[in-house]
């Protein structure tokens, strides 16, 4: 990590982390995602820097005074940090402040983060010397504060965060040596993204299993005929825990199902949560899945934020086990795609 060789003592970094988080949930600051966060803002602060913190939340839209950032300030306070929130229209006035963290408001809030805007890419980072990107979750995307803001640091003065490296170490062999049978597990939101995201493992795995949202997509059929002419086998559920009218999870009948051939693979990816993490009857066979990967003797990523963080409040802890904060990245990460935030910082 480059950040390693720099002199940090006065200087400001720019960081551009992922704490996207439900922030109705009490649970949102046990997250992995700030956890993991905490060792690059130790090694930053004493080392004599000082931080300008950036970060999305939610897809608000416009302004809402619900998904602000300034609910996060407290987790940094308690952290040890010196920290305060400004909006952008103040952020020149709050860098006079000798603090150790600015945590600039939702990036979401502000249409140019969209728009690789230079010049917003200048405001959110102004008087930065250095830019570090430790969100694993967000190298997927495109947006100004991911790839126009980096590209105004020199090479050198761009890095990854102890997060990111930490991600990178435990993913990259199986990215380049996964041992077969491979199965990759996906359900959750934004269906047909991770549907696409599922083509990349062809020639990969040799079994992909699809819990809803997306086993219920019209183009799951398309995909699943491709999947099983490309010699994948192809698991779907038979039945459903529902709410209110919605399939909202496997049922009884289809992790039985599943189960024995869970229990074969050598390597299996999980990613995205079934069911409400706060409505445990919801999640009952999300957590049986997570046990039965403790008693496996697979090499197991379990992958996403509301992923991770169900399986750390279940004490879903193995040595086989790997717990990934990104959901989207990592599944592209792991088929052998390019991660745009991670390509800007290397190259």
């Amino acid at each position: 990590m480059r950040m390693l060789s720099w002199n940090l003592a006065g200087k400001r970094v720019f960081l551009r982390a992922d704490l996207n988080t439900d922030l109705k949930s009490t649970l949102f600051t046990k997250s992995l995602k700030f956890q993991r966060l905490l060792p690059t803002l130790y090694y930053l602060k004493e080392r004599g820097a000082r931080l300008t913190l950036a970060t999305h939340v939610g897809k608000p839209g416009s302004y809402n005074p619900n998904y602000s950032t300034e609910q996060l300030t407290d987790f940094f306070i308690q952290a040890g940090f010196f920290c305060i929130w400004s909006n952008l229209e103040n952020l020149k006035k709050a860098l006079l402040h000798d603090v150790d963290v600015i945590l600039l408001e939702n990036l979401r809030f502000y249409p140019q983060e969209e728009w690789h805007s230079i010049e917003f890419a200048k405001k959110i980072s102004h008087d930065a010397h250095f830019f570090i990107e430790d969100g694993f979750g967000v190298l997927a995307r495109k947006e100004t504060s991911i790839i126009t803001t980096a590209q105004l640091f020199d090479v050198e003065y761009r890095s990854i965060g102890f997060a990111v490296n930490d991600e990178l170490a435990h993913l990259v062999s199986i990215k380049d040596h996964a041992t077969k049978p491979y199965m990759v597990i996906v359900g959750g939101g934004k269906g047909r993204e991770k549907l696409e995201h599922l083509y990349n493992f062809f020639g990969k795995v040799t079994h992909i299993a699809l819990c809803p949202g997306l086993s219920e997509l019209p183009e799951a059929e398309g995909f699943m005929r491709d999947a099983q002419q490309a010699g994948i086998d192809v698991l779907k559920p038979t039945d459903y825990l529902m709410h209110k009218d919605k399939k909202i999870s496997i049922g009884p009948l289809t992790f039985a199902a599943w189960k024995p051939v869970i229990t074969r693979m050598s390597t299996i990816v999980y990613n995205g949560l079934m069911g409400m993490l706060e409505e445990s009857e919801t999640t009952q066979y999300t957590q049986k899945l997570f046990e039965l990967f403790t008693q496996v003797q697979a090499k197991v990523i379990i992958a996403g934020g509301e992923t991770s963080l169900a399986a750390k409040l279940w004490r879903i802890e193995s040595k086989n086990i790997y717990l990934s904060t990104g959901g989207g990245s990592t599944l592209l990460y792991l088929s052998g795609q390019l991660l745009p935030g991670l390509e800007i910082i290397e190259n």
